[in-house]
């Protein structure tokens, strides 16, 4: 409910003029159409007078509950218990507010001891089967079927049940319960936002999209419904639609820190980087166990390269939340790129997980006499495989030495060419895994089996043996091009006339979410392709040329198109790299095969790159290579005047 819903012309002091009777009326008004922050006050308020009223430090800890001061609930709930030990929804509510600090134990006595107050209070019984849901989610259905024999028509137990069910990965036990809620509740929002959940699960969005805007309806200041639809807005790119929502949520309950939090992650998608450190700030002030806040925050550091207050702000939000993958995976890059790369590598190990089968029993840390035959698996992207690489002299020298008899390296087959040829002392095998499917399991037996394989490593994990700090990085030209396509390529490029031959990739496949910000559109490159004396040469690798085409017929500005698969023919790629006089790109495989032969590459920056190490400007991995970046308010077009003065010095004169 917003302001304008207020009854007109009564505040709640007006309203509370009269006695604590009325005090109290006017705050459980406001506590029940959204107006948290209000009610809040006014519990307090009576509190002052009265400060064991238990009916008040019910109400005052479960708005604190709401708005995620979880700390202070417990606090308050728990004098509310010593007032009043017999009330079971304190109890319940103390529950709760325990377990959003993730104190799960004490939830679930606090929750068994309200069942044991009221047995028939469906509420407790529902909450300790969300509770369970997070520890041990298969335990939670009995007790759940249980609740709903007390209330079969409870729309909170069927929302939790179906909340287990999705849990296990029952999502068609978990839809089947919630159509049952909803044939009996209609109109109960937590069904409509459990639903939600399990189409998102689905990848349904639009689907999800309508049952979270049904929530809404039924209840406009449910703020987890607010959330989720602007972030399955998010996710397909809707970002104004996304800020527009959580603004409408925000207008309901201003203090709400999940609120706050998810606009933080809006506003920085669509470049407001003061907005989001400001709303996620006020989050984290009003939530402090919360972690997504200060992640928003740490996300905005590193964008400008202090990647020491992002590795601070992180180590809060792992202190609260110390088994969250995601968060050790960030601070990875927030360590990494603070030149930290010891405590970096050390936190990268959280990527690894546990689905994969057929592997050898060893995991090799690096030392000698753990086996005979290495498998090194393959991880992450293209870009990361060929950066790994970098490791690859390293690991050849403890083949030669004899610690192996022999390595069996998994790449993506587009690279394998190329590795083959500069690394030939190693075996190499097609990558099992397709990313295009997503991280499912992969069965390794068979490569095991047919090598005789009895340790193995994560590609990814290499550089914690060989790469310890900055000066340890190798940075030679490690990637050897097929010179005869080299030659070919080279008489092609003559053809195009005289001056410089500049390879161009103006976007990456990741991010492409974000597109419109991470990187320009070849229109926003006007300035660079208009350079004197200059060819500039596709190297982008998605399918560009109705771009190209359309740049040339608005602005009669020409890329040229090799005859070449960009996607797909790597070695022609690195090839026809070899024979230009440079590179400038994105944030994408194409300088880093600049750098792999020794040619010069511009990177064309959105914010701070990790792999930086706080070298200023330059990628120790990829030495030849200047990073440019874009300012947070810079249009890509402005940028690219400084990208075209950079690419003039750094190739020099044509």
């Amino acid at each position: 409910m917003s302001r304008e819903d207020d009854p007109p012309g009564e505040s709640l002091d007006a309203r509370t003029s009269g006695s604590a009777d009325n005090m109290f009326r006017a705050s459980v008004l406001a506590h029940r159409t959204g107006r948290i922050a209000e009610a809040i006050i006014g519990y307090e308020h009576l509190l002052r007078d009265a400060p064991e009223r238990a009916d008040v430090l019910n109400l005052l800890g479960l708005a604190q509950y709401q708005i995620g001061a979880n700390d202070a609930a417990v606090a308050v709930l728990s004098r509310g218990r010593n007032s009043a030990p017999l009330d079971a929804n304190i109890r319940n509510h103390l529950g709760l507010a325990l377990s959003g600090l993730g104190r799960h134990s004490e939830a679930c006595r606090a929750f068994l001891s309200a069942v044991l107050l009221e047995p028939n209070l469906p509420s407790p019984i529902a909450n300790l089967g969300a509770v369970l849901q997070q520890i041990a989610p298969e335990q939670s259905i009995p007790a759940l079927r249980y609740s709903l024999c007390f209330s079969g028509i409870a729309a909170t137990i069927y929302s939790a049940l179906a909340s287990a069910y999705r849990a296990t990965g029952e999502l068609d036990r978990a839809e089947a319960v919630i159509a049952e809620g909803l044939s009996k509740n209609p109109e109960a929002a937590a069904l409509w936002l459990t639903l939600a959940n399990i189409q998102t699960d689905r990848k349904t969005l639009v689907d999800a999209e309508t049952a979270l805007r049904r929530a809404l309806e039924l209840a406009p200041g449910l703020a987890e419904a607010t959330s989720n639809l602007a972030n399955n807005l998010r996710t397909r790119r809707l970002r104004v639609e996304a800020e527009a929502v959580v603004r409408r949520g925000l207008a309901h309950s201003p203090l709400d820190p999940l609120l706050l939090s998810t606009l933080g992650a809006v506003l920085y998608e669509v470049n407001d980087l003061s907005g989001s450190l400001l709303a996620s700030r006020q989050a984290a002030v009003i939530a402090p166990s919360m972690t997504e806040p200060p992640a928003n925050v740490a996300q905005v550091s590193h964008y400008y390269g202090d990647c020491e207050a992002a590795a601070k702000t992180t180590s809060w939000s792992l202190a609260m939340d110390p088994e969250n993958r995601e968060l050790h995976i960030n601070q990875s890059t927030h360590l990494i790129g603070a030149g930290r790369l010891v405590e970096g590598w050390r936190e990268w190990r959280w990527r690894l997980e546990a689905n994969d089968t057929g592997l050898p029993a060893t995991l090799w840390d690096g030392r000698s006499g753990q086996g005979r035959r290495l498998l090194i698996q393959a991880e992450q992207g293209l870009g990361d495989e060929v950066l790994f690489a970098s490791c690859f002299a390293e690991l050849g020298e403890v083949l030669r030495r004899g610690d192996f008899e022999q390595v069996v390296v998994e790449c993506d087959r587009r690279l394998r060419p190329i590795f083959e040829r500069s690394f030939p002392m190693f075996t190499f095998v097609d990558r099992l895994r397709d990313r295009s499917k997503g991280a499912g399991a992969v069965d390794y037996s068979e490569i095991v089996r047919a090598h005789r394989l009895d340790c193995w490593v994560p590609a990814g994990t290499l550089p914690a043996f060989y790469q310890t700090s900055v000066s340890g990085i190798e940075t030679a030209p490690y990637l050897y091009p097929d010179l005869d396509r080299v030659a070919v390529f080279r008489d092609w490029l003559e053809g195009l006339g005289p001056g410089r031959k500049i390879g161009l990739c103006w976007r990456s496949l990741r991010d492409r979410d974000r597109s419109d910000i991470m990187y320009p559109t070849l229109p926003d490159c006007r300035d660079l392709l208009e350079l004197p004396n200059t060819e500039f040469i596709s190297l982008q690798y998605d399918h560009a040329d109705a771009e190209i085409d359309a740049l040339h017929k608005e602005h009669r500005l020409t890329v040229h198109k090799p005859d070449l698969d960009i996607t797909e023919d790597l070695d022609g790629v690195l090839a026809l790299t070899a024979a230009l006089d440079g590179v400038v790109s994105g944030d994408t495989i194409a300088f880093m095969l600049a750098n792999t032969c020794g040619k010069p590459a511009i990177v064309m920056s959105y914010g701070y790159l990790w792999t930086s190490l706080s070298v200023d400007g330059k990628i120790p991995w990829f030495p030849t290579a200047q990073i440019v970046e874009r300012n947070p308010a810079e249009p890509w077009a402005q940028a690219m005047k400084r990208i075209a003065d950079a690419t003039t010095h750094k190739f020099g004169s044509p």
